[in-house]
């Protein structure tokens, strides 16, 4: 590439010792002439948060951005304190002019160094760095869904126990992405929880990849292994599997789905996550297909068996005695006869009616995705029921995303149905009965949920009533309202930080995507009330109390913590 040398001033116009700004096009230029001589130049906009170094200090060869102390090379442009590499200019003088080099950097070298820097700022947790770099590589025409695989991919290799809320934000960054810039909302997140969940840890070692054999029992062999706990193993297989030249990503995918139904895993969260994780790692380089996969696969070996506990016991049983009939329901494709017995059984008829209204309603010819439907709605319902004052009770561990679970779990059984026709995802719709079912001491009073009434809604009076902490008023609204209407209103509304936790914003995102799906798949605007109800109500999103309560009991008492749910 020819260098692009422009006249920016005579050198006699610089003293020793002095700075001077050269403006060209967008390009602000500080240049600086040391007290020996030497000439050098840098952006003029400090790369922590755009402060004119131009005021900075020299020191030998080192110039301080006065404004947060952040210290850079002048000759190679290095941050020596603080973070980010500031752009230098090649100076030079010809007949008494300064010239500068205004070249435009290589997209393909500057793309390269900025994720460089981008997982470096992951790696320490700089979410300010991490954020401008994000930006910047959206400006350099990086795809969103390049970088949500980034995201997703540093998670699944350095995570400790495998992917975590990143991978679900990251999967779902390209639907609710804005056009642009902008598109940094959706994807910052992201990285933040991928950085929370892994700043300072090696990535984790790669395995050496096993034999795949047949894909028509690679399913079940890994199955195997994961019901074992045999992580080397699984990792080895699944290795293999993405090297094989003849196992399909439709193989791959059923595998994660069958495994994420074998056991009722961490409040649902590995069902949730292998629903999404395909769709992100379309067309994906290999190294971030393995990282992310790998990650996923570790969460799942890892996961806790929450079907396993004493509570379940009966669900236990009864699923198993009818695990011969998941064959003939998984090709059933009637309605639910009597939907409403079915709704109330699973609100109001406790764990064991609400199983076995599902079963009747099964054994009766009603197909999996209109029971789904059904426990859909019901998950919705035990939503726009929770009540507050659980989640303000500093004695439980119980809160709103206890029942946030609900709604996306159901959502993502799903999806499952609809990509798979295995019968062993049978285990997984039974799974969402008892999810929804068991939830139930989280309601409030009857007295005291909220109305499911219409008001006289508009997109503004929805968000103007959660900014206003009305949960009845913005429900209203809502119910008032077309739900076309409210889709950027609600999305504008979850990337503007109505919530402080990272882990709290990643249940807003997931779930505002998954209330307009619902919307429209079950032709109703509830799930948006239930949403827009959850933004305007209290939240205790803080639990050092609440731990630090626990603790004490633990260490005095041998007390367990409390829970309200029967798990």
């Amino acid at each position: 590439m020819e260098r692009q040398w422009i006249p920016a001033f005579r050198l006699d116009h610089i003293a020793r010792g002095a700075s001077k700004l050269f403006k060209h096009g967008r390009d602000r230029i500080a240049v600086f002439h040391l007290d020996d001589g030497e000439l050098y130049a840098v952006d003029d906009r400090c790369p922590h948060e755009g402060y004119p170094l131009c005021q900075g200090a020299v020191s030998g060869q080192v110039l301080t951005c006065c404004f947060h102390n952040f210290k850079f090379d002048l000759p190679s442009g290095e941050c020596l304190v603080g973070d980010e590499q500031v752009r230098t200019f090649g100076v030079r003088v010809v007949e008494g002019t300064v010239q500068l080099d205004v070249t435009p950097p290589d997209p393909a070298v500057e793309i390269e160094r900025r994720l460089h820097s981008l997982r470096s700022a992951v790696s320490a947790d700089r979410v300010g760095q991490m954020t401008r770099d994000v930006v910047r590589l959206l400006a350099l025409g990086v795809p969103v869904r390049s970088l949500a695989q980034e995201a997703a991919a540093w998670d699944g290799a350095h995570a400790e126990y495998g992917s975590t809320h990143a991978l679900a934000v990251a999967a779902d960054a390209e639907r609710l992405a804005a056009p642009g810039l902008e598109a940094a909302r959706a994807l910052a997140p992201a990285f933040e929880l991928a950085s929370r969940a892994s700043a300072r840890r090696a990535p984790h070692p790669e395995p050496v990849p096993a034999d795949a054999g047949d894909p028509a029992t690679f399913a079940d062999r890994l199955r195997v292994l994961v019901e074992a706990e045999d992580h080397d193993g699984a990792q080895a297989l699944l290795a293999g599997a993405l090297t094989s030249p003849t196992l399909t990503d439709a193989v791959l995918e059923e595998a994660f789905l069958l495994l994420a139904s074998d056991h009722f895993l961490d409040f649902g969260h590995a069902m949730i996550y292998a629903n999404k994780v395909f769709g992100l790692l379309a067309e994906a380089p290999s190294a971030a297909r393995s990282a992310t996969l790998s990650g996923l696969l570790r969460s799942i070996v890892y996961g806790t068996r929450e079907d396993t506990l004493p509570a379940w016991s009966g669900w236990r049983k009864r699923v198993t005695e009818a695990t011969e009939r998941f064959g003939g329901w998984r090709q059933q494709t009637a309605a639910v006869a009597d939907a409403d017995g079915l709704l109330q059984a699973l609100l109001d008829g406790g764990n064991r009616a609400a199983l076995q209204a599902a079963l009747d309603a099964l054994d009766a010819g009603a197909s999996p995705e209109a029971l789904m439907e059904v426990v859909s709605l019901a998950a919705i319902h035990r939503f726009l029921r929770f009540d507050p004052a659980v989640d303000l009770n500093p004695g439980v561990q119980d809160n709103w995303l206890s029942v946030t679970h609900g709604q996306t779990f159901c959502h993502a059984v799903r999806r499952a149905l609809a990509t798979s026709w295995h019968p062993d995802l049978m285990r997984a719709v039974l799974q969402a009965v008892r999810m929804v079912s068991m939830t139930r001491p989280l309601d409030a009073p009857e007295a005291e949920r909220v109305q499911l009434v219409a008001g006289s809604g508009s997109p503004g009076s929805v968000t103007a009533a959660v900014q206003a902490r009305d949960p009845q008023a913005a429900v209203s609204a809502v119910l008032g309202c077309e739900v076309a209407t409210l889709w950027e209103p609600l999305r504008a509304l979850a990337f503007a930080d109505p919530v402080v936790r990272p882990i709290f914003a990643a249940h807003v995102l997931k779930q505002t995507l998954v209330a307009f799906d619902d919307a429209e798949a079950l032709g109703t605007s509830l799930p948006i009330a239930a949403l827009v109800r959850f933004l305007a109500s209290p939240r205790q999103e803080r639990n050092v109390a609440r731990l630090v309560s626990e603790a004490i009991g633990l260490v005095r008492d041998g007390a367990v913590p409390r829970v309200l749910v029967d798990g």
